[in-house]
Parts: structure tokens; C-alpha cells; sequence
């Protein structure tokens, strides 16, 4: 029977993870009064300048690696795009419920958004494939040394919608396990301005894909493809 940590129905080693986070948290004051939309944003450009020396500058792997903000459609668009150019198809949100035996929510749920974050951090640098799409998480981004791995595994795609797009696709906010990094009050507004400079950050290839149906983005983000991998 597989180990179990404190935390109920998550791996010890996930649980140790998780545990390690929080009492960071604690030592470095996480109980303090919350913090601004932009002091968030500093934090959020602090960890986009944290991608590990050298990592994803070298030659890149055969995978396309989706990226974009919560709603974007990654892992719907990331299975019909795998059959318009032939590849496979890898979401990473499953890796992780897989290895934890729980769904995203109830991991931030007994984690905290920083334990999650960890987790997924730990999780994603340990990802191999070959001629896949990879959709990751949202939160993906929070973590420096995992997008510097995938973006050695291949070509980083951001799905880009707009504020409003994502303010309308997101009406199950509570339940598809999002990683509010300033808490439940955290409005989508800030969520939306933290992230926007990560993804632009770690983009190859931008795709604005508002208002186009699943089918039509995916044709459009394989015609921007580089010809190796179509």
C-alpha cells in the first residue's frame, strides 16, 4: 500500500513538500498583512528573472508546451491541436492528481497555493516526453525551475486571451482547482496582471486566441509552429 504523509491521501514525499512550503511561509513572515496587486507583480517579474543560468537555451526538445491563463483552454485545445499535427498528449494537472491520488483543489485545499506550488514545481521538473503536447496548469509559471525544464523539452506556446475572455470562461472558479497566490481575496484582476508578464515572459510563440473556437486555435497555433514540428 502506498505511503502516506500527514496530510490525508497525499504521498509522503508530495506531504513533505507541502509541509517544507508552509514552514517556510512561517519563517518568513507569511502572516503578514497581504500584499498589494503590486507588490504581486514585483514578485511575480522577481520570479520570471529567477529561471535557473542556462536552462531552456540550449537545443530544445520535439514538444509544444502550452501555457495561458486560467480558462484559456489548454487541455481542450492541447488534444484536438495533438491530432492536427500527429503528436501526443501529456496535461500535467492529471500527473499531478495522479501522483497525489487527489483532485487540484483538495491539494490547494490541504496544501496552501505556496504548498501547491511547490508540489507542482517538483512534479513538472521530472516530466519527460517526446513529440507531445504538454498542457500545464495555470500556475505553472510561479515556478522558476520547472519552466526552465519544460522549456528545455520544447517550444513554449502561450495561449493569450483577454481579461475579459477569461472573466467569461471562468464560472467554475472554485471547483477547477485555480491557485490564488494572494488567497481567496485575491480578485481576478490581480490574478490576471501577475500572471500576464510570466507568460509573456516564457513564451516562444504567442497566440492570441479570443473568440476563435477550440478547432480554429488549434489550426492557428500549428500553422505558427516551426515547419520541425508540424
Amino acid at each position: 500500500m502506498e505511503e502516506r504523509g500527514s496530510m490525508t491521501g497525499i504521498p509522503a514525499e508530495s506531504a513533505a513538500t507541502a509541509t517544507r512550503a508552509s514552514a517556510a511561509r512561517q519563517e518568513e513572515g507569511t502572516f503578514a498583512p497581504e500584499a498589494t496587486p503590486a507588490a504581486r507583480h514585483d514578485k511575480a517579474a522577481a520570479a520570471l528573472a529567477r529561471v535557473v543560468p542556462g536552462e531552456g537555451k540550449g537545443p530544445k526538445g520535439d514538444n509544444i508546451i502550452l501555457i495561458g491563463m486560467p480558462g484559456a483552454g489548454k487541455s481542450t485545445l492541447g488534444i484536438v491541436l495533438a491530432k492536427i499535427i500527429n503528436f501526443n498528449f501529456l496535461d500535467a494537472d492529471l500527473v499531478i492528481q495522479n501522483r497525489c491520488d487527489k483532485t487540484l483543489q483538495k491539494i490547494i485545499d490541504a496544501c496552501g497555493p505556496e504548498g501547491f506550488i511547490e508540489l507542482e514545481n517538483e512534479i513538472l521538473q521530472d516530466l519527460t516526453a517526446s513529440s507531445t503536447i504538454i498542457a500545464t496548469g495555470g500556475s505553472a509559471v510561479y515556478s522558476s525551475e520547472a519552466m526552465g525544464h519544460l522549456k528545455t523539452l520544447g517550444t513554449v506556446v502561450y495561449l493569450q486571451i483577454s481579461y475579459d475572455e477569461m472573466v467569461k470562461r471562468l464560472h467554475d472558479l472554485h471547483e477547477r482547482g485555480v491557485v490564488l497566490k494572494g488567497g481567496i481575496s485575491m480578485s481576478l484582476r490581480d490574478l490576471y496582471d501577475e500572471r500576464k508578464p510570466l507568460y509573456e515572459g516564457y513564451a516562444d510563440i504567442t497566440i492570441d486566441i479570443d473568440d476563435l473556437s477550440i478547432t480554429a486555435a488549434a489550426r492557428k497555433i500549428a500553422a505558427a509552429l516551426p515547419c520541425t514540428l508540424q
